[in-house]
């Protein structure tokens, strides 16, 4: 099971893995994306961590398991 984290905290892990912002979208989602043009888009409510469901589809969008994304949080 993923480590429970806040967007602010799984964006700095996107940008470090060379996942890059691209815009600003609706409500309170933020958009990246990847060399290869794969969109990550993550969701920011701010003050809370995010969902399970919603972290677990987050990590599978950067392409780590979840035993990498727990090492390197």
């Amino acid at each position: 099971m993923p480590t429970p984290s806040t967007p602010s905290e799984v964006e700095r892990l996107a940008l470090r893995r060379g996942i890059f912002f691209v815009r600003e979208g609706k409500g309170a989602h933020r958009i990246h994306r990847n060399d290869e043009g794969r969109r990550l888009v993550i969701s920011f409510k701010k003050g809370r961590d995010l969902p399970i469901g919603t972290l677990r589809s987050t990590i599978f969008d950067m392409g780590i398991s979840i035993e990498e994304f727990n090492e390197q949080i």
